[in-house]
């Protein structure tokens, strides 16, 4: 969420940061969200839709992948204030009408393309388990 109550989205470019915002946020109601990039494209869907797209998106190894905060890695900023159900990686492009087919399903974890795959749904802890069996383990911190 940005200081506009709109959905944002915030990646590397290769040389800094860029960011786009898209549809207003319906407080107190669940939110299907989406990206997709295949390596010069993304694309930003909200409940099933297509809200954003552009160029640009590059990966950053030196800096972890933040859902639900930005900033630096020193001074980290812009939390969500909210409630994460579930997070899907894939390492392939998914069309609109594969969103829409699995926005309110529970997959298994060794679905094609699938790079790490986390649900929210633990009561302690902090850490965050890829069910994929990847490895890409992380922290709800």
């Amino acid at each position: 969420m940005h200081d506009n109550n709109k959905w944002y989205f915030q990646y590397g470019n290769g040389s800094g940061w860029e960011g786009n915002s898209c549809s207003l946020i319906v407080l107190h109601q669940w939110t299907h969200i989406v990206i997709t990039n295949d390596g010069s494209q993304f694309k930003g869907y909200v409940n099933g839709k297509l809200e954003l797209q552009g160029s640009g998106f590059v990966e950053n190894p030196s800096r972890p992948l933040r859902i639900g905060a930005g900033a630096t890695n020193t001074t980290p900023g812009d939390f969500f204030n909210g409630q994460i159900d579930e997070l899907r990686v894939y390492q392939t492009v998914l069309s609109q009408e594969e969103i829409r087919a699995e926005m309110c399903k529970r997959i298994a974890g060794s679905e094609d393309g699938l790079n790490a795959y986390y649900r929210f749904d633990h009561t302690t802890g902090t850490n965050l388990v890829d069910l994929t069996g990847s490895g890409h383990n992380g922290s709800t911190l």
